[in-house]
């Protein structure tokens, strides 16, 4: 129908990824089948289908749907945002400013090294760690 096009073309995604599907998503939403609601459940089992399936519980409000991912830090994020989003706020507005500062002693590429270096050691929590990898992107 004309509001589930509507839907699918509406705002953007939160990360640009390499075969994302959002111009397809008008196509994808149509070719739901009529009584899929009945079930009541929608599964993003694939990468990349995170946006398909949150326009898709756009469309249909009632649905339940899940999202997985095999990259750990892409769905901590999208925990993170769901559950911390102040907290996130706050952590990526400082890597900012460290990133941007102008008197820094290590400059723009020591504090990325520095920070990919504590990314991937592990060290840092998981509204840390979200905010790093949101700034690598």
């Amino acid at each position: 129908t004309e509001k589930k096009k509507n839907i699918a073309l509406q705002g953007k995604p939160c990360f640009p990824w390499v075969g994302g599907k959002r111009r397809l998503l008008p196509v994808l939403i149509e070719s739901l089948p009529a009584d899929f609601e009945k079930d009541g459940n929608v599964c993003g089992t694939f990468r990349g289908r995170r946006r398909t399936v949150l326009l898709t519980k756009q469309a249909h409000p009632g649905i339940r749907c899940v999202i997985n991912d095999s990259n750990e830090s892409l769905v901590n994020v999208y925990r993170v945002i769901q559950n911390s989003p102040e907290e996130l706020i706050k952590k990526l507005e400082g890597i900012q400013r460290e990133y941007h500062d102008p008197n820094g002693a290590r400059g723009q590429k020591g504090v990325l090294m520095e920070k990919r270096a504590f990314f991937n050691e592990g060290g840092p929590d998981d509204v840390t760690r979200a905010a790093l990898f949101i700034f690598f992107i």
